[in-house]
């Protein structure tokens, strides 16, 4: 899920593990930056979890605003090579 605000362009994605757990990121792609910028990168139990703790670090990032629904950035299964 890619959500674009100002310069800047956050991919969020929930992934399940091979660990049977649910792994959470907010990456920030901005153009005046050489490298992404990892807001979060965090493991949970659950689903719901996950969720929830996604939805809990943009309401760090952007106290106010209106939360996005974080249901469409699940995805099943990660890549071998994605890593925290």
């Amino acid at each position: 899920m890619v959500i674009f605000k100002d310069e800047s362009e956050f991919d969020i994605t929930i992934q399940a593990t091979d660990d049977a757990e649910w792994e959470g990121r907010i990456v920030e792609h901005n153009i005046s930056r050489l490298l992404p910028t990892r807001h979060l990168c965090h493991s949970w139990s659950t689903l719901d979890a996950a969720i929830a703790g996604v939805t809990r670090h943009w309401h760090r990032l952007f106290p106010g605003e209106q939360t996005p629904d974080f249901g469409d950035a699940v995805t099943n299964h990660s890549t071998p090579t994605d890593t925290c």
